[in-house]
């Protein structure tokens, strides 16, 4: 994972009120997990969510997934495309575009065009689960993850999902072991934090097409899904893993 480097901004975005999640709600969010173990079958807001996207899928292969509102696009994706095509080798990226503008939907037409290495894709998120939420960056942060599954049951072989303030001096994939392949997944841990949500990171977690890692993808993704029924105020995209 040293291959990525994190590009330290003020995120244009309404602060949040709160920090943390309370105690009655960690509760809840385990009953959710529980729930979405055990389950073979997506909640509505899933569903909703899958209704609610369209664009290009990228067509197999190894992918590095990324999501963006108009501004992250502006201030950090293209930064990231060119961070990849400098590396001089062929790359697939993903961005996923939460409610983008039609003005950065043909930006990102445009630079995809001039790319010779980065084969870039994108989707477009109408971000109908993030309606109800007095905080939508909530959603925004988790959005990634709620595509991961669909993604690898596209055809996807090996999946990296990156924070989009992200930059790339070396490709990725050296840096996981052939037994990668063989694990359900992979997360940047922390076990030395006091409070188990900062235990596990969300900035780079890696999927692949096995069977139990589309699994665990599956799960994670309805979890995050159910979670936003009960307008959740603080970001869910790490506590959850956890």
């Amino acid at each position: 994972m040293t291959a990525i480097s994190g590009v330290s901004q003020t995120p244009p975005h309404k602060p949040l009120s709160k920090k943390k999640h309370g105690a009655i709600f960690q509760l809840l969010l385990r009953h959710i997990v529980r729930g979405a173990v055990t389950s073979t079958q997506d909640p509505e807001e899933y569903s909703a969510f899958s209704q609610g996207i369209s664009g290009e899928m990228p067509n197999g292969g190894d992918v590095i997934l990324a999501a963006c509102n108009d501004n992250y696009y502006r201030l950090f994706a293209v930064d990231l495309i060119q961070s990849i095509e400098l590396l001089g080798i062929p790359q697939r990226l993903h961005l996923h575009l939460l409610e983008p503008s039609k003005a950065i939907l043909d930006e990102a037409t445009q630079l995809r065009a001039t790319l010779k290495h980065v084969q870039l894709t994108f989707t477009v998120d109408s971000c109908v689960l993030a309606d109800r939420l007095a905080y939508r960056t909530v959603y925004y942060t988790a959005a990634r993850f709620l595509l991961a599954p669909i993604l690898l049951n596209e055809g996807v072989e090996r999946l990296l999902i990156i924070d989009v303030d992200a930059v790339m001096n070396k490709s990725p994939w050296q840096f996981f072991s052939d037994k990668a392949a063989f694990r359900s997944g992979g997360f940047i841990f922390r076990p030395e934090k006091r409070k188990h949500w900062y235990r596990v990171l969300a900035s780079a977690v890696f999927f692949n097409n096995s069977g139990g890692s589309v699994r665990l993808a599956e799960t994670l993704a309805r979890s995050l899904a159910q979670t936003f029924r009960y307008k959740p105020k603080y970001h869910i995209d790490q506590i959850l893993p956890y």
